[in-house]
């Protein structure tokens, strides 16, 4: 028996929208459902003239069907819907018009519908749905904690004993110490920082080796690129002095590696990572990230042995990791390092 046919899933291009067609598509694909994105337009007289309107809506029905084209790549058949009204009347309506199985929704509530605010879309589409509702929050983590329960998890089929457990930034730092003491690994660190252009974007990234990896087939300027380098380099220098100070990162042996990423927006981080740590002779060299798109994945999976992920996204902009940024401080950060001893046998 087919567990679902049809989910719709409404769509406002909100943190908790992309996290919702996320969900949406991996459930789509698991069933063989179709997936409908809505994206419901409330009209307002006294903003939008009808020939506003009009634009309006060419433009919001071209940005739910490029959404909508992106996650045909994950599930079978996948078509987007433009409406106009109030948009719990009009989610509810087209339910019922598709007979849809299941409706999956984001709440912005921080801790789910529990919190969300009375007399939101989410909370009037449950009272008033026929079919079932799925409520997914706007983070898909709580914070670095939660993303590290849930990794340790996924890693323990592989059985891996007593790793050199290494993060590749400050932010990666809990997640590596948790799983260091999870299989009764070592903790260490070796960083690596993204490189950006004068408008923020990243177009690749910076191991603590000054070695490089470049995103994809992004043109930069080489003076642009030289600059960039420069301040990563730096900066990179800068981070190693507060968090391990004049210590070298200490002996891996033969044991298995784990590089543990805090989350990858691209493959560049894991690729330059890869290189370096590959060169240090392990066992075996194992990639665990808490979030990844599978384009990502598909990117690095050749650099590792094994790459371990709890979450691939097919949409990636505009999502949000974490719930809350508990991001280490220096202090912090160097517990961290000291709580799980560097090197194996427990020796400093």
């Amino acid at each position: 028996m087919q567990p679902f046919k049809r989910i719709l899933v409404p769509f406002d291009g909100s943190a908790a929208g992309i996290h919702a067609c996320n969900e949406a598509v991996e459930l789509a694909a698991a069933a063989r459902a179709e997936l409908v994105l809505l994206q419901v337009i409330e009209p307002s007289p006294h903003l939008f003239p009808r020939e506003v309107t009009d634009s309006v809506r060419a433009m919001v029905a071209a940005e739910v069907e490029e959404c909508a084209s992106k996650l045909r790549s994950r599930a079978p058949s996948v078509r987007a819907l433009v409406a106009e009204g109030r948009p719990w009347e009009k989610i509810v309506e087209t339910a019922r018009k598709l007979g849809a199985d299941l409706v999956v929704m984001g709440t912005h509530g921080r801790s789910g519908l529990s919190r969300a605010i009375l007399g939101s879309v989410a909370e009037r589409v449950v009272r008033l749905s026929d079919a079932p509702v799925l409520t997914v929050p706007e983070h898909v983590f709580v914070d670095r904690t939660d993303s590290a329960i849930r990794l340790t998890r996924a890693l323990a089929p592989l059985g891996v004993e007593a790793p050199a457990v290494i993060a590749l930034s400050r932010g990666a730092l809990p997640i590596a110490r948790e799983i260091a003491c999870a299989s009764s690994g070592t903790v260490d660190l070796w960083l690596v920082a993204p490189l950006r252009d004068d408008d923020g974007r990243t177009f690749g990234a910076m191991g603590e080796d000054g070695a490089v990896s470049l995103e994809g087939e992004q043109a930069v300027d080489q003076a642009a690129r030289r600059a960039a380098e420069s301040v990563t380099r730096a900066a990179i220098e800068a981070e190693l002095r507060r968090l391990r100070g004049a210590r070298a990162m200490g002996p891996t042996g033969d044991r298995a590696i784990v590089a543990v990423a805090e989350g990858l927006s691209g493959p560049a981080a894991a690729v330059v990572a890869a290189r370096a740590l590959r060169a240090l002779g392990p066992r075996a060299l194992i990639l665990a990230t808490p979030i990844a798109s599978p384009d990502t994945i598909g990117a690095v999976t050749s650099h590792f042995d094994h790459v371990v992920c709890v979450k691939r996204p097919v949409l990636e902009e505009g999502l949000q990791w974490y719930e809350h940024d508990d991001l280490p401080s220096d202090r912090d950060a160097r517990a961290l390092l000291e709580a799980v001893p560097t090197t194996a046998g427990g020796a400093p």
